[in-house]
């Protein structure tokens, strides 16, 4: 998980250094009257800013395609859950739709205002100017937004590990009072010697809590997306109701009072309170939602696509031919990968399945597309890469449609928390005694919290 992390902070750190790259022409949008002389002096600055904003679509690409690789990589080990992968899919798709739209029409109008620039009347620039400079902010605040939602990737890995821990321990609490209770059965004398061990322990769980709990309400307070903040409320509300800390706090006064049976009820309690709000956090998205971030992705790309096939003219396409026919295929491959991946299983003959029809007719466009292009027919390859897009759209149609209605049929979070195997059973204690994982000097054995605990944030 450190691994991942890391790979996660960098992409970040890139993006946030893609954003900052388009800060040096914001200001000329907010004081482009008193800074147009500057500005328009000679078609080469104009120039340099078409060329930066290229940059920046640079950059965003690299880091969509970093995100690319973590998100295999994470699937690959497994590691959806545990890497956010939904959340990250999400980011990468975001900056995909801002680089193909934003990105690409800041590009266009410096292009127009450096194609329109007259030194003899440089107002003729200023509309492209203006519309440019508003374009990049709202590129600017949208690269915000993304890394603020990225960055929830984050906090969903810090939560879940700690209330991962805090039932680990918990868990580890409830096996040694079962043992203690065994041991005080057998010998009060010898029992009563790790009593009060036994409640220091258990209240330092409760503190871990209330850390926990403090990190819970900021994250669900500084969450940028309906989805996150209804999964902290829901998780929150959960913690609210059920009330762990007051199950565990009754567990220490039946500690203190030598009822060990009715302490591990009260610790059972305190779990399953805590296993549901787990639940809860470590819900993600189901697979059709993959689904319709995939082929939203693959639209994103189409058009990318087309916009560049349709900007290449002469020369320029001659020289960029077999790139733009690489560009093609690729999208070909992910089209396959998506029917191979979420739709493994052909529907029979007779039944209707608009989605993959739409995937279907997208690919088979794609093809035509990609030998219009290798002949050299430009205008050709651009009406059937519209095809592509015309596709897709219906696809992803489908897809959201499909990921609305089992969102719709959805059962809800189960119900099947209640005491573990090493709770009391109706036969009394268990033969468990005290092992290596006896309370240390803190109250906790080798189980306990490690250095990757809480911090003084909480």
């Amino acid at each position: 998980m450190e691994k991942k992390t890391m790979k996660t902070s960098s992409v970040f750190l890139t993006l946030t250094l893609a954003s900052a790259s388009l800060l040096p022409l914001a200001a000329p949008a907010q004081e482009e009257q008193d800074r147009a002389d500057s500005i328009l002096d000679t078609k080469q600055r104009l120039g340099s800013e078409v060329n930066r904003q290229n940059g920046v679509s640079r950059r965003m690409t690299t880091v969509e395609r970093r995100l690319s690789f973590l998100l295999e990589d994470l699937r690959s080990n497994g590691l959806d859950e545990e890497g956010g992968a939904v959340t990250l899919a999400k980011t990468r798709s975001s900056l995909g739709g801002l680089r193909t739209e934003k990105v690409v029409n800041a590009r266009n109008e410096l292009s127009n205002a450096r194609e329109k620039f007259n030194p003899g009347k440089p107002a003729e620039s200023y509309p492209h100017i203006t519309e440019a400079g508003k374009t990049i902010e709202e590129i600017i605040a949208g690269l915000g937004k993304i890394i603020s939602g990225a960055n929830t990737v984050l906090v969903d890995d810090l939560l879940l590990k700690q209330i991962r821990e805090l039932i680990k321990t918990q868990e580890f609490m409830q096996r040694q009072t079962k043992t203690w209770g065994l041991e005080i059965y057998k010998n009060t004398a010898a029992g009563k010697v790790d009593q009060d061990r036994l409640g220091r322990a258990q209240q330092a769980v409760i503190d871990r809590y209330g850390q926990f709990n403090k990190t819970l309400v900021k994250a669900r307070k500084e969450a940028v997306d309906e989805e996150t903040l209804s999964r902290f409320g829901r998780a929150e509300l959960s913690l609210l109701e059920s009330r762990p800390a007051g199950h565990l706090t009754r567990a220490i006064e039946q500690i203190a009072a030598t009822k060990a049976a009715e302490a591990v009820k009260d610790q059972e309690k305190g779990l399953e309170a805590l296993r549901e709000a787990e639940k809860i956090l470590a819900a993600e998205a189901n697979g059709t939602s993959d689904l319709v971030t995939d082929i939203a992705q693959i639209l994103a790309d189409q058009k990318d696509l087309q916009q560049d096939t349709a900007q290449a003219e002469g020369e320029v396409f001659k020289s960029e031919q077999s790139q733009l026919e690489a560009r093609q295929l690729e999208i070909g491959i992910q089209i396959e990968e998506v029917v191979a991946e979420h739709l493994p299983e052909e529907a029979s003959p007779d039944a209707e399945d608009p989605l993959r029809d739409a995937l279907t007719e997208a690919g088979e466009y794609v093809a035509v597309a990609a030998a219009e292009i290798n002949t050299g027919n430009r205008d050709g390859g651009i009406k059937s890469q519209s095809d592509v897009i015309a596709a897709l759209e219906k696809a992803l149609a489908a897809a959201e449609a499909g990921a609305e209605a089992e969102l719709g049929s959805g059962d809800g979070l189960s119900d099947d928390g209640g005491a573990g195997d090493d709770g009391f059973g109706d036969d009394g204690f268990g033969d468990d005694g005290f092992g290596d994982d006896g309370f240390g000097d803190d109250g906790f054995g080798d189980d306990g919290f490690g250095d990757d605990g809480f911090g003084d944030d909480g």
